[in-house]
């Protein structure tokens, strides 16, 4: 108990001696954090938009009038059954020209030579997704199993939309994770070297601890100390700093006038969603407690990991 009381005491001291060198390990790993915590938010910002597309998109098959209710059944009853349908919805020649009516609102004149009997709306089977990803191979299904009885579909008209958004999920994601291992590389030089400058500044007191037969436990151990604590601050602002951008940046924007109203509407709905999607914990690095024990967790093994490795080098060849 006293030699881990002294350990942390001398790694205290460590950190008070090299002031301006922790300082600099601090921001390196906040840089790290905040970038993978930028990566991890864009992806939740992604995410959301996602959803509200699933939400909002259906793939309409338009159905021929020779189609009959049963092959109808029968083709509901299939495209149910494929991978990444949500739900498969009927809408009938009359709901169709029902809600053409309610879309055209006061030039209702239109609608005049329409009636029961001469209603040239087709039926449809409106197709919601579960996953974005399997509409390309959903269509090439419809139209090759059900192509007679279909007059239509709606998979030009969402294709570019889909493939435009899914497209820059992907690249969003790889270049986060480049500007990740490109930092994490970043923080780990640094703190390597900062490890090593303090070694450095305390051989002479590292010497006389060998000499006098500490264990190497014992002389490893306030460097790591400093690690777990230089680690626990950068997370820690990183946190606060994650949670100020997401949680009050939005209202205080508003509150001050910052910019302009349109700007403020679009600003604050956008947080919103992410925030929402946040708090929603859906998928993976998904909720904000997540991210900061993601972020808690990162700090500690990037700074830990190195001041184990700079202190076992110099014990090595020292």
């Amino acid at each position: 108990m006293i030699s881990l009381y002294r350990i942390i005491i001398y790694g205290l001291q460590g950190i008070k001696r090299n002031l301006w060198v922790s300082t600099v390990t601090v921001f390196a790993l906040m840089v790290t954090l905040g970038a993978l915590t930028a990566t991890t938010v864009s992806d939740a910002a992604l995410q959301s938009r996602l959803k509200d597309l699933r939400e909002r998109l259906s793939y309409v098959i338009f159905l021929n009038d020779s189609a009959s209710e049963a092959e109808i059944e029968i083709m509901r009853t299939q495209i149910a059954q494929q991978p990444g349908v949500a739900t498969v919805g009927y809408v009938t020649k009359q709901e169709a020209f029902e809600k053409f009516r309610k879309d055209i609102g006061s030039k209702s004149d239109i609608l005049k030579e329409f009636t029961p009997d001469n209603n040239p709306f087709p039926r449809e089977l409106a197709v919601r997704f579960s996953d974005l990803d399997s509409v390309d191979t959903f269509n090439g299904f419809v139209l090759e199993k059900f192509d007679p009885l279909i007059f239509d579909t709606s998979y030009t008209k969402n294709q570019d939309a889909i493939g435009s958004l899914l497209s820059w999920s992907r690249t969003v994601r790889f270049a986060g994770w480049v500007v990740i291992a490109f930092f994490s590389l970043y923080a780990v030089s640094t703190l390597f070297n900062t490890v090593r400058l303090a070694i450095f500044a305390r051989r002479e007191e590292v010497d006389i601890m060998r000499l006098v037969g500490a264990t190497r436990s014992f002389i490893r151990g306030p460097f790591l100390v400093e690690g777990v604590i230089l680690g626990l601050i950068g997370a820690l602002l990183t946190v606060l700093f994650t949670y100020i951008i997401l949680y009050q940046l939005p209202g205080l924007l508003n509150q001050n006038g910052s910019v302009d109203s349109a700007q403020q509407s679009q600003f604050s709905y956008q947080m919103t969603r992410v925030v929402s999607y946040l708090r929603d914990g859906s998928g993976a690095l998904a909720s904000f407690g997540q991210i900061v024990m993601l972020q808690i967790g990162m700090g500690l093994v990037l700074s830990v990991a190195t001041s184990a490795a700079a202190i076992k080098r110099y014990l090595r060849h020292g």
